[in-house]
């Protein structure tokens, strides 16, 4: 049996971006190898819709978040962080590391960031240097508003540093029509690739605040990558050559397939999932109205003990998904659809939980959320 990848990363690897990674390494100071990285930055910028600098680094996406953190950062500036999950107290929590003065916007656990607070914030701190804001937060499946954080920001002298490690490649990020400043992405979640690529854009505004910091930087310095690769097409310390092979092929999916979409099938991805999955009596975390397209919740069920159920969908059925983090660990589960999937691996997924449900003795009718599911599945066009 095939194992379904139902995780909110890492995610599948499409077989292209597999085979890839089997060919024979090339040196990341040769001609080869230049023309590999200058295709990659330039189809990134095209997911990130963006004109700015694109920076390639070999980290996971909290390695991308420290690396926009000490290279905007002065001992002791003034943060704005946006916090309603573990993804951004963990921004924040870099931060403050680092030695930056916090001002915290902090909301319950699946709750959004609230726009007004967050404007009358800025006002109030005209001396905040930055702000920390997650655009998808993984741990509550929680789409926080980009695009207004973005229109807030762009008149206030702070910069806007963005995780977007669970959204760019599934969800709209429109850098230069959002004024986004910096925005850090990873490899492993809709970028289809494995683990270990975190990639940045930085605007000009963030690079004026960048060339005025006084924080040390060595090998996270992005005035170096910059650098290296306007001079030369190259990073500055050797990079995971083979990652860069896979995620080539991945950007030519997501490009081939185009953006737009790319953004309605994980939508819709979304939407049945969610139909089915309330069909055989699953309770989901958040309202549609602030759900993720990547990643769903869903309360752990009352009717069935939960960590039997799961250890029991994993031997029988191969299925991996993710239970909560934090104070929602022992509340809630999520299931990633991210990238590379596909309408049938949505219903595969209704139909494991189903067959799941039915081995507890739990009375439920799949046949009847398979075929809601199908009904919003119809708008899909499929990319194989």
């Amino acid at each position: 049996m095939n194992e379904q990848i139902r995780l909110p990363g890492p995610t599948p690897v499409p077989p292209e971006g597999l085979t890839a990674q089997s060919r024979q390494i090339i040196g990341h100071r040769e001609d080869d190898f230049s023309k590999l990285l200058v295709r990659v930055t330039e189809n990134l910028k095209k997911v990130f819709e963006t004109k700015n600098d694109v920076l390639i680094f070999p980290a996971s996406g909290t390695g991308g978040l420290e690396i926009a953190v000490v290279n905007i950062l002065s001992p002791g500036d003034k943060i704005l962080s946006v916090n309603n999950g573990v993804f951004g107290h963990r921004f924040r929590n870099i931060a403050k590391t680092f030695g930056a003065e916090i001002i915290d916007l902090s909301y319950p656990w699946g709750q959004p960031c609230n726009f007004v607070e967050f404007e009358q914030t800025l006002k109030k701190h005209p001396d905040i240097k930055a702000v920390l804001f997650t655009h998808n937060e993984t741990s509550t499946c929680v789409q926080n508003n980009l695009e207004k954080a973005g229109q807030i920001v762009k008149n206030h002298n702070a910069v806007l540093l963005v995780d977007a490690v669970s959204s760019l490649g599934g969800l709209p990020v429109k850098c230069d029509d959002w004024n986004l400043d910096i925005v850090v992405t990873s490899s492993q979640k809709a970028l289809m690739t494995p683990p270990g690529l975190a990639i940045l854009s930085v605007s000009p505004k963030a690079w004026k605040q960048i060339r005025s910091s006084s924080f040390p930087v060595f090998y996270w310095d992005l005035k170096k990558a910059k650098k290296y690769y306007d001079e030369r097409q190259q990073t500055p310390y050797t990079p995971p050559v083979s990652l860069l092979y896979a995620l080539d092929m991945a950007l030519k999916r997501i490009l081939r397939e185009g953006l737009d979409k790319v953004y309605k099938r994980h939508k819709l991805l979304t939407k049945a999932l969610r139909k089915g999955m309330v069909k055989l009596g699953f309770k989901p975390f958040v309202p549609w109205e602030i759900a993720s397209y990547t990643v769903s919740a869903f309360y752990q069920p009352e009717f069935v003990g939960y960590s039997l159920f799961k250890e029991h969908l994993y031997k029988k059925y191969k299925i991996h998904f993710a239970n909560g983090q934090g104070n929602l660990k022992s509340k809630i589960f999520r299931i990633g659809h991210m990238g590379y999937v596909s309408s049938n691996d949505i219903l595969k997924t209704i139909e494991i939980f189903g067959k799941g449900l039915k081995d507890f003795n739990i009375n439920t009718d799949l046949d009847v959320a398979l075929s809601d599911c199908k009904e919003v599945l119809r708008g899909v066009e499929e990319y194989v």
